[in-house]
């Protein structure tokens, strides 16, 4: 092994200051109502590890303590926690703005048939997973029937103001390559967004993968200026109307 303090120790880069800390991403356990193959906590609906309400009473009292201003919720699915709701409203009441990384097809699972009106109500930014814009592609990633569950629940989230343009309700939609595996054909345009149009605030893209082994990712760019997204390396930012 090669000493590499002295590298660090000798440097002229400029020094690192820690700025003010504004957002607190909490992991409210594992388990999930999907069981997705790229995963990197390996959540599932078999998952028992969940955040128990005394850590979430420390969250609150960090959260006091620190002023921080944002508060990020993630899992698994973290709707799934049974104090996931008594964690947002507590935080809302603290004047924070609360993001769900939510992967859509939690807003139909049995017992969670209120949560799209949960969210709205307490005006939670949504940041919504869907691996791809093809079918076949998300259904293999994450399992057969979800492409059609999400779009379903995009549209309900729509019609609760969710993505729609001056409504206040944030809906980002994160799209994530799938890699050197993903399917090398060109997607058929017109059959993949006939009758499947939804709204969202922006699409984030998040690239793991070099351009040239990837054509998904080239795909991608392509979608988002179908859709009339103004894409940079990680995310496009306009509210717009997109064909998914």
């Amino acid at each position: 092994m090669h000493a590499t303090l002295p590298l660090l120790e000798q440097t002229n880069f400029p020094p690192l200051r820690r700025a003010r800390l504004e957002t607190l991403q909490v992991n409210l356990g594992y388990r999930c109502n999907q069981q997705c193959v790229h995963c990197h906590v390996n959540a599932g609906p078999q998952r028992k590890e969940m955040m128990s309400r005394e850590t979430i009473d420390d969250v609150i009292s960090f959260i006091q303590a620190s002023g921080v201003s944002t508060l990020d919720l993630t899992g698994g699915a973290p709707e799934l926690n049974p104090h996931f709701r008594y964690l947002v409203q507590r935080a809302r009441d603290l004047g924070m703005r609360v993001i769900d990384r939510c992967n859509l097809t939690i807003i139909e699972e049995p017992g969670q048939e209120d949560l799209a009106g949960f969210l709205v109500a307490q005006q939670v930014e949504i940041t919504a997973s869907l691996p791809c814009y093809l079918e076949e592609n998300v259904d293999q990633q994450r399992g057969k029937g979800v492409f059609t569950a999400s779009i379903r629940a995009l549209r309900k989230l729509n019609a609760l103001g969710y993505g729609q343009e001056n409504s206040g309700h944030v809906l980002n939609l994160v799209y994530n390559p799938q890699g050197p595996r993903c399917r090398r054909r060109k997607p058929n345009w017109r059959q993949t967004t006939r009758n499947t149009s939804a709204s969202t605030t922006a699409l984030f893209s998040t690239v793991s993968t070099h351009w040239p082994t990837c054509p998904s990712t080239v795909s991608a760019a392509c979608w988002c200026r179908r859709a009339s997204f103004i894409t940079t390396w990680l995310c496009c930012a306009r509210p717009t109307r997109m064909p998914i």
